[in-house]
């Protein structure tokens, strides 16, 4: 079972393949660098949060009321859990932690467009994987830059490394464009970076999975005929003729059962998935192979008896035993297996399509599971469906709190303009970087918008409308203006609100004329941004949290601190975590250690801010134990070469080893 985002319907606006990998990159991806995230052994709800949001799993159930709702959801969060688990599993490679980034993969359709343009395609589906660290360059060398790395599927599947995945992965039949070698990484053609990018044909689009694919069907058919033509034969003597033929290719089909059965098995083994007769679709692999094995040994032992028996020979009472044994096993085996079948589909995994495997170990004839999960579905061609449709997408990624802010911007939008209304929400929507702290702000401002009769609305563009007018704001800055002077002050320039349709005259925020925190972060990421790490939305946001703590002059001695250590020591603190620290991560560190000292010495964050001195060269002691907590993170040193790519991993088990050598030595 895949996720919403990776059971996603095709994406239906205009832009291509490329166009979306290359938004994905710019959010998530930085030049030529690879990216990665860090959990500890404590930050696993962290962990669990990110998977969710990047399978597109809310925390509620869609309609809380709603059983078939609650159900849909469990499994969802079941897949969650089980993803986070096979993620963890991976942190034996780096002592305990996990270093993570996700990716996203495009899925275009075989039969719309060919693999040389594929990029190309406007109709495609998304899906997440998430890339963990395993090896290193050497001891010395802590970049993770052609070594390899581990990749974890939406169902939960582990493989080795990214040539792993590309030829073992379970996509339906499609192209797969994704970033090269799973990484967001970029090559820079004259002053833009771009994404590079690969492409391939899923193994499900192979000649040789084709090939299965038919023989399953097969499979299908012919045991079900042959089971057909035993049950007649019992009834109608007349097709008892026929009944050893069907009896050989009922055989046949045992057989293939039990080889497609244990392949299946194997496979779930290889990638980390659970072969426990507690999961559902393992334990129908474990059936389909004691079944065919059984159904083959039981036929086998028949003929001979059949043939002792003609040629007149005495059957003792032990082979008669054993045979009958083989029969009732056959019989328990094969019966449980149909049942457990019927069950899986019609009950457990309602919801769910039927597989090809499932109709071999059935002897059913239905249409394949993989081509029904991932069914690709055509754009639809009639645009006001096209809008509705994807402004519900994007409305329900949003908290409760949120959609309300986002109904009653959408309300005001619509009352403004019914004819272009839907065309200017979709329009701003796909310009808001980050949609759930656009709404919030508007949510918690919404009281002071009442107070002062301003009504927003959707403009087209990230900036939203106050009374029908242009704000040239983000919500975040009229927020943080609405903290730093009174309502009538902010709004002042805004026309009145006109019930009918809007004012004539355009209103603007008049920002530079209040005590604005926005100012001092823009201010301070460009005093940042000399520095050679990435700079993001989440940036702006924790500086904004900690300049509404501090007055200007205090926020921006705290910024010149930070700049200064990353300068000083942010190389060796990379190099010994063995990845790229942000400026978000590093402010936000920085902050809080902070933060403890002056609580510890029971003073001000501002007293304690204050106390800094501003040279370079200066806060000695204070540096030293910001130092101190990131080796304390550090991960430990790699001590096993790699055979495929010849970097070196952590092994636990060689230093258990040798912990138990110096135990030994020293009795």
């Amino acid at each position: 079972m895949a996720a919403k985002s990776a059971e996603s319907e095709a994406i239906v606006d205009r832009l291509t393949a490329w166009d979306r990998l290359q938004e994905m990159y710019r959010l998530m991806g930085h030049e030529d660098e690879i990216i990665w995230d860090a959990y500890k052994c404590d930050q696993k709800e962290e962990l669990y949060r990110k998977v969710m949001l990047a399978m597109g799993v809310n925390e509620q159930p869609e309609k809380p009321d709603d059983e078939k709702s609650k159900k849909t959801h469990q499994k969802y969060m079941e897949l969650v859990d089980k993803i986070c688990k096979s993620i963890w599993r991976q942190a034996k490679y780096t002592g305990g932690s996990v270093v993570m980034a996700i990716t996203y993969l495009c899925m275009v359709p075989v039969d719309s467009t060919t693999l040389a343009i594929a990029q190309l395609s406007t109709q495609f589906t998304m899906t997440p994987v998430f890339r963990i660290m395993k090896c290193v360059k050497s001891v010395n060398d802590n970049s993770a830059r052609d070594c390899c790395m581990i990749f974890v599927d939406v169902n939960a599947r582990v493989y080795a490394n990214w040539e792993a995945f590309c030829k073992e992965n379970i996509l339906p039949e499609c192209i797969v464009v994704a970033p090269k070698k799973g990484i967001f990484m970029g090559k820079k053609v004259e002053d833009e970076w771009l994404i590079a990018l690969e492409k391939m044909l899923s193994p499900a689009a192979t000649p040789d999975q084709k090939f299965a694919r038919g023989a399953d069907t097969t499979a299908s058919y012919v045991g079900m005929t042959a089971a057909g033509v035993l049950v007649g034969g019992l009834m109608l003597p007349v097709l008892a003729p026929l009944a050893g033929a069907a009896a050989v290719t009922g055989g046949a089909c045992s057989l293939w059962s039990a080889y497609r059965s244990g392949k299946n098995l194997s496979d779930r083994s290889e990638h980390e998935q659970s072969i426990k007769l507690s999961d559902a679709e393992a334990r129908a692999s474990w059936l389909g192979v004691a079944g065919g094995t059984l159904g083959v040994a039981s036929g086998v032992a028949g003929k001979a008896v059949a043939s002792m028996a003609t040629n007149g020979k005495n059957i003792s009472t032990l082979v008669q035993h054993t045979v009958t044994g083989l029969n009732v096993s056959t019989l328990v085996v094969s019966g449980a297996g149909t049942i457990n079948g019927f069950v899986d589909i019609l009950f457990v995994n309602d919801d769910q399509p039927v597989s090809k495997l499932q109709l071999v170990q059935l002897s059913t004839s239905l249409f394949m599971f993989t081509h029904s999960v991932y069914n690709f579905q055509m754009t639809s061609t009639i645009i006001e469906g096209h809008q509705d449709m994807t402004i519900k997408q994007m409305r329900e990624n949003l908290s409760r709190n949120q959609g309300r802010a986002f109904d009653k911007m959408a309300k005001e939008t619509m009352r403004l303009n019914s004819k272009t209304g839907k065309a200017d929400i979709i329009r701003s929507l796909r310009k808001i970087p980050d949609q759930k702290s656009y709404f919030r702000d508007m949510y918690k401002m919404n009281k002071q918008l009442n107070n002062a009769n301003v009504k927003p609305s959707f403009s087209g563009n990230a900036e939203p409308h106050l009374n029908s007018q242009p704000s040239n704001a983000m919500p975040s800055e009229i927020r943080a203006n609405l903290r730093a002077a009174p309502a009538a002050q902010v709004f002042q320039e805004v026309p009145a609100h006109n019930p009918s349709l809007g004012s004539s005259t355009a209103g603007k925020l008049p920002l530079s004329s209040v005590n604005n925190p926005v100012t001092w972060v823009n201010t301070a990421v460009r005093f940042l941004s000399a520095l050679p790490h990435l700079i993001g939305e989440d940036t702006k946001d924790t500086l904004l949290n900690i300049a509404e703590k501090l007055n200007e002059v205090l926020f921006n001695k705290f910024v010149f601190f930070v700049r200064v250590f990353i300068e000083q020591f942010g190389m060796e603190i990379e190099r010994n975590l063995r990845r790229t620290v942000s400026v978000e991560e590093y402010s936000q560190t920085i902050f809080k250690i902070f933060e403890d000292k002056a609580r510890r010495a029971q003073m001000k964050i501002s007293e304690y801010i204050d106390e800094l001195r501003d040279e370079r060269d200066k806060n000695r002691v204070i540096k030293a134990e910001i130092v101190e907590f990131y080796n304390s993170q550090a991960y430990p040193v790699p001590n096993k070469a790699c055979s495929v790519c010849g970097g070196m991993f952590y092994d636990e088990i060689i230093v258990s080893q040798s912990r138990e050598i110096r135990v030994v030595k020293s009795n």
